[in-house]
C-alpha cells in the first residue's frame, strides 16, 4: 500500500517506478532517450507527494489471500 494514497500497487510496479527516476539521475541524457525513462520519478503515482521503496506499506494478508485463490483456480 502507498502511504499517502493508501493506493495497493504490485511491489514490483512500484519498485520499477521508482528505479526508473534513479537510473534517470545517474546515466547521461543520451541513455536517458533510450530508456524513454524522462516521465518517472520518486513520488506516489496517485498524489505526486514524495516516495521511498522503505515507505510502501506490506499487505501480507491481501497477498495471502489472493495466493489462496490462485492455489484454488489451478486445482
Amino acid at each position: 500500500m502507498l502511504p499517502s494514497s493508501r493506493k495497493i500497487v504490485n511491489r514490483t510496479t512500484i519498485a520499477r517506478h521508482l528505479l526508473r527516476f534513479e537510473l534517470k539521475i545517474s546515466f547521461s541524457c543520451q541513455i536517458k532517450r533510450i530508456f524513454s525513462i524522462e516521465n518517472s520519478d520518486q513520488t506516489d503515482p496517485f498524489n505526486r507527494n514524495p516516495l521511498r521503496m522503505q515507505d510502501v506499506i506490506p499487505q501480507k494478508e491481501l497477498k495471502r489471500t489472493i495466493e489462496q485463490w490462485k492455489a484454488s483456480q489451478r486445482g
